[in-house]
């Protein structure tokens, strides 16, 4: 019997070839309006946070131990 582990790359190759073959056609319209109102929830409690003093703090630490800046921290100009 072998051991056949997938390792993070194959993850996401998996991910991937799953997702380019997803369409909103064929996603029921009740689940695509749920999936809009959870990521603007998410972006709005994410923006609201970055007011809070412990998340800027947050945000600058992860800014200053970066090292190869590759995202934006959303409602910050780090990146």
């Amino acid at each position: 019997m072998t051991d056949e582990r997938k390792g993070p790359g194959d993850l996401v190759d998996a991910l991937t070839e799953l997702a380019s073959s997803v369409s909103l056609d064929g996603i029921p319209s009740s689940a695509v309006h749920a999936g809009r109102r959870l990521l603007l929830d998410s972006v709005a409690a994410i923006l609201a946070g970055m007011g809070e003093p412990e998340v800027q703090g947050l945000a600058e630490k992860m800014n200053a131990a970066s090292i190869s800046p590759c995202s934006t921290i959303m409602g910050s100009s780090y990146k």
